[in-house]
């Protein structure tokens, strides 16, 4: 669960400091229930605020009032309501939505319709960037562990064929390597194929990632083109 920022204004209406450091410590350790302690001290509005930074919904709200009452505290439903909104204010920026793209994040869809489009452009921009990439991590993985295990086969099928050559065997055993044998060039026929596909697929991998972080740059971002991985494919591909 992602660490929280508690934005505090500087005004006499809000929270005192030790409440302050109750809610910090909620965030920084990710617990999203509450305590009796922490029922019992909470600030609705500052509580509602982290919630609202952390892009949670107001389902939240109801595990809170789940969790205070066994011991008897109903959470100030306007309060947290309150602080939600404002902690909303700087979740749903263009900028964070980027960052939650990029992180593959999954979009909660919390921001209020004022705020639903900046954040989206941005979401939408750095999910492209996370999707591009993890194309070709895995086309490279891929591609990585198909040549690994074609290796692997061809030098078991080698030990059969050698052992297949040992007088020492019997006529059953050499029939159930030649059989391991056989299953092993299929195998390797469908790796084969495979890295075939792979390869052919090295190209259009690159050229949308290339777009993505493109995209990105042009609307602001600072999104850095992963050079190694680019140049890492093209050899695998060759």
């Amino acid at each position: 669960m992602k660490r929280a920022t508690v934005h505090l204004e500087v005004s006499a209406h809000r929270c005192i400091a030790v409440l302050v450091v109750v809610v910090a410590a909620l965030a920084m350790h990710g617990c999203a229930s509450l305590s009796e302690s922490e029922c019992l001290a909470a600030n609705w509005e500052v509580l509602g605020e982290a919630d609202g930074q952390q892009g949670r919904s107001l389902s939240q709200l109801g595990r809170y009032q789940k969790d205070c009452a066994e011991y008897g505290v109903v959470p100030d439903a306007k309060a947290y309501a309150a602080g939600r909104e404002r902690g909303l204010a700087y979740f749903c920026t263009e900028s964070n939505g980027y960052q939650e793209g990029r992180n593959g994040a999954g979009d909660a869809a919390v921001c209020p319709p004022t705020l639903q489009a900046d954040f989206r452009r941005g979401y939408t921009l750095g999910q492209g960037v996370h999707t591009a990439h993890y194309v070709l991590i895995t086309t490279a993985d891929g591609i990585r562990a198909a040549r690994d295990e074609i290796q692997d086969l061809k030098s078991n099928m080698a030990d059969n064929k050698s052992r297949i050559s040992d007088g020492d065997l019997s006529q059953e055993d050499k029939r159930a390597l030649r059989r391991q044998n056989d299953e092993s060039e299929r195998r390797i026929r469908q790796l084969e194929d495979d890295l075939v596909v792979l390869a052919g697929s090295v190209a259009l991998a690159i050229a949308q990632y290339s777009s993505a972080v493109r995209a990105a740059r042009a609307a602001g971002h600072d999104e850095p083109m992963e050079s190694e991985i680019i140049y890492e494919l093209q050899r695998l591909a060759r």
